[in-house]
């Protein structure tokens, strides 16, 4: 095989390819086109009967050889481009559709052509997303929104098939689909084309990068710090945690037995408590105090980033965790939420919610920890992963000291932390990310740190639903000064 700038092709005919199992094809789309000459549609079939009829006219066999020869050539390039994309499969897939920032995958496309006809040209066209282009390769601006397309051209012989293999940097954190692949072919002279859309089902989940809990100098487990809490009511059996003395009161089925013989003294089991304590990360998407001064894609991405590393390490912890951000998944409306749990998912789940995580909120982070603080079990606390903190938010987290649930701030932001109530911990992070990039932004010329501006008002779209505003490319422009 050979390769050109991340591009792999390979052709492989069926006694080359024995005992492979190529890619599940995709759905095999619709015919959307049927393209033909007008002007030769209209005057073949009528040129070559009359050179037919001409030439018998004048005596000449020639001449109407070749009429015939024209009128045969017209039908056979007419049936072959109606044929030309019958039984012709398309299958695509990824390496992997979980990464994290940083690594790399391999998209394959594979195009088999199951007949004898062959194709003299073929066109494919397909959706990839903007943020994800392979390597060697530009991908041709298109109408939708995050998407570019990705074309090539080619030939394929009779029960041949064709294999490209990219390899995609992931740059950018997402949640990425690829679109619909359209293929064109027709006869050997282009006279005659036929045009198939064929949808694609693939995603790819990129999460943030997850950073190392020292270095953060983060509590993993006591996010409010050491406080020890009352005795338990009840002790999970399944939870050893270690032997004592007996002490009078203790029920004998706890007894130890064998402990006892080896001490030649009572031993009795202790358990840990049956519900351990729970916490909810909250992530507050906002890095201005209002929505229409734009953002910073730098702080941003650097509080996801402590988000996930928090998630990842509860996780591993098995510590019973939640999650919130005032923000929305694609195509969806309200806030993201996940309940809490400690299941071997969660993290995934979690990792998953963060990789979707936009730059617009929807909602003041304020009010989501409102809303949340009714649903968090008893004994529960709250971390709230911030790059800005607005006195609105300041009032929030002290109502939420006052009514008894614990609250503690992870600063994200460049700034100095700010002064928050007595009883609301702060824990400052700003060294452990010092040096390090974050985001990369998709417009040229825009540098990392620099704010920028959504390309117009929030509002909602022809649908209904609120406008997203993380699109790519061209719709970012660079922040100025604020309107008037």
């Amino acid at each position: 095989m050979a390769a050109f700038g991340g591009l792999g092709l390979r052709s492989e005919l069926p006694q080359e390819t024995a005992g492979r199992q190529p890619p599940r094809p995709s759905d095999p789309g619709r015919f959307v086109r049927t393209s033909e000459n007008r002007l030769l549609r209209e005057s073949w079939i009528a040129l070559s009967l009359l050179t037919v009829v001409l030439g018998i006219a004048v005596g000449e066999i020639v001449i109407s050889l070749v009429g015939s020869g024209v009128f045969v050539a017209g039908w056979l390039a007419r049936l072959w481009g109606r044929l030309a994309l019958t039984r012709l499969d398309v299958a695509q897939d990824l390496s992997q559709d979980h990464a994290f920032v940083g690594e790399s995958i391999r998209y394959r496309m594979r195009i088999s052509n199951r007949k004898l006809l062959p194709l003299p040209w073929l066109s494919l066209r397909t959706e990839v997303p903007e943020a994800l282009p392979p390597l060697g390769r530009n991908l041709e601006p298109i109408g939708t929104p995050k998407m570019g397309r990705l074309d090539r051209l080619t030939g394929l012989r009779w029960y041949e098939r064709l294999t490209w293999e990219y390899t995609i940097p992931l740059n950018h954190r997402g949640y990425f689909a690829f679109g619909r692949t359209a293929l064109r072919a027709g006869d050997l002279f282009g006279f005659f084309t036929r045009e198939r859309v064929v949808p694609t089902a693939l995603s790819l989940w990129v999460y943030p990068p997850i950073l190392p809990m020292e270095p953060l100098g983060l509590p993993t487990l006591r996010p409010m710090g050491e406080e020890r809490g009352a005795d338990p009511l009840f002790d999970d059996p399944a939870r050893l945690r270690g032997l004592r003395d007996y002490q009078t009161g203790d029920p004998l089925r706890r007894v130890d037995w064998r402990a006892t013989a080896r001490r030649q003294r009572l031993q009795t089991r202790t358990f840990d408590p049956a519900s351990s304590p729970s916490l909810l990360l909250a992530l507050n998407v906002a890095t201005m105090p209002e929505a229409w001064q734009g953002f910073y894609g730098e702080l941003f991405e650097r509080a996801v980033a402590v988000c996930a590393s928090l998630a990842t390490a509860y996780a591993d912890a098995r510590v019973p965790f939640g999650l919130v951000a005032n923000c929305t998944y694609p195509g969806r409306d309200g806030t993201i939420r996940l309940p809490m749990g400690r299941a071997e998912s969660q993290m995934i789940r979690a990792l998953e919610a963060l990789a979707m995580v936009d730059v617009y909120a929807v909602a003041p982070i304020e009010r989501v920890l409102q809303e949340e603080s009714r649903r968090v079990p008893q004994g529960s606390s709250v971390a709230l992963v911030t790059a800005i903190m607005t006195p609105a938010l300041v009032v929030a987290l002290a109502d939420l000291r006052h009514r008894g649930l614990p609250v503690s701030v992870v600063w994200a932001g460049t700034d100095d932390p700010p002064r928050l109530p007595a009883g609301v911990p702060v824990h400052d992070v700003r060294s452990a990310l010092t040096g390090r990039r974050f985001y990369q932004p998709f417009a040229p010329g825009i540098p990392a740190d620099a704010p920028e501006l959504f390309d117009r008002p929030p509002g909602d779209g022809a649908d209904g639903m609120p406008e997203r505003r993380e699109s790519l490319g061209s719709r970012w422009q660079r922040r100025e000064e604020p309107p008037s």
